[in-house]
C-alpha cells in the first residue's frame, strides 16, 4: 500500500504572529475606554499593550493602541476635570 501524501508545510513553519496582535488590539481598546472610564489606569495600560504589541512584531497595531491610549490618557483627564470643576467638587 502507498502512503498519502504529506502536506508541504507544517503547522510550526507559520509565523506566530497572534500573540502580538492581541496585545496591540486589547491596547486599542483599553486606549479607548479611558477617554470615558478611569483614564488613570486603562491609559498606562494601553500604552503598556501598545508597547508590548510593538515588541511583538505587530508594527502599526502597536502604533495605534500607543496613540489611542496616549490621547485616551490626556483626553480623559481633561474631561474629568472639567465634569469635577462644573460640579463644583
Amino acid at each position: 500500500m502507498t502512503e498519502p501524501p504529506q502536506p508541504s508545510y507544517s503547522p510550526e513553519d507559520r509565523p506566530a504572529r497572534g500573540r502580538g496582535r492581541n496585545l496591540a488590539i486589547a491596547g486599542i481598546v483599553s486606549g479607548a475606554v479611558s477617554f470615558l472610564v478611569i483614564p488613570i489606569l486603562f491609559g498606562p495600560l494601553g500604552v503598556l499593550l501598545g508597547i508590548l504589541g510593538l515588541a511583538r512584531g505587530e508594527r502599526r497595531l502597536g502604533t495605534i493602541a500607543f496613540v489611542v491610549s496616549v490621547l485616551g490618557l490626556v483626553v480623559g483627564f481633561i474631561l474629568s476635570f472639567l465634569v469635577l470643576y462644573t460640579a463644583g467638587v
